[in-house]
This record gives C-alpha cells, sequence and structure tokens, in this order.
C-alpha cells in the first residue's frame, strides 16, 4: 500500500469528458498567454534593432523597448482590448491541439495499460505524454 497522498488516478472519464477538458485547457492557455504573444510579435516586426540604438534614428511608428514598456504602450494607445488582436484563431487552434492532446494522451495510457509488460509509472506518463 502507498502513502496517503501518492495513489495514482487512473479514471480519466469518457473520452468526450478528455476532449472536452482539454479544449477548455487550451482555450484558458490561449486567453491568458495572448498578451505576451501580441509583444512578442510586435518586438520581432519591429524595422529596427533594439540592440543598436542608431538604427531608430529616422523611424517612423512606435519604437518598442522591452516586454513591460510594450505592453503599456500598446494598452495606452490602442486600448487593452488590443492584447488580444488575433486572438480568435489562435483560440481555433489551441481548442483543437488541446482537445487532440489530451485524448492521445488518455489513448496511449490505455492502449499501455493492455501490454503484457507493466513499465514504471514515470515512464508510462512520459510515453504517453511524448503524443
Amino acid at each position: 500500500m502507498s502513502p496517503p497522498g501518492n495513489e495514482q488516478v487512473k479514471d480519466e472519464g469518457t473520452r468526450s469528458q478528455v476532449i472536452i477538458s482539454g479544449a477548455v485547457a487550451g482555450l484558458v492557455s490561449r486567453f491568458c498567454i495572448a498578451p505576451l504573444d501580441v509583444v512578442k510579435i510586435r518586438l520581432q516586426l519591429q524595422p529596427h534593432s533594439l540592440s543598436d540604438p542608431l538604427s531608430c534614428d529616422g523611424i517612423k511608428g512606435p519604437t518598442y523597448k522591452g516586454v513591460f514598456p510594450t505592453l503599456r504602450a500598446i494598452a495606452k494607445q490602442e486600448g487593452i482590448r488590443a492584447l488580444w488582436k488575433g486572438n480568435i484563431p489562435a483560440e481555433a487552434m489551441y481548442l483543437c491541439y488541446g482537445g487532440l492532446k489530451f485524448a492521445a494522451y488518455r489513448s496511449i495510457s490505455q492502449a499501455q495499460d493492455k501490454l503484457p509488460i507493466k513499465i514504471p509509472n514515470s515512464a508510462e506518463s512520459f510515453v504517453s505524454g511524448a503524443a
């Protein structure tokens, strides 16, 4: 018998419950990370280098310098909703990705349970999660 708190829960729900759980997890994670993705894209698309201050001379448009100043500048100039620009297509992608990833994990875990040789729990989780 294992010590309390170390039991592994095997009831992962029905296939549809697992897919819905993955889809919801994908939606929530994408919604939370969307502002940082917008900042990353804005910083990447700047026509100048941040490491070369002279390259900013004569550039029209915003000059972003770092993550937090960029977050503040976008929110101030375009409104807080601008931090979620382009989020709907990305949400659709994460919805599908999360559902498929959870379903694949469940299917591979169930397939491993049917193997004649029992592998350690950590290896089982690793193999299932690599799917």
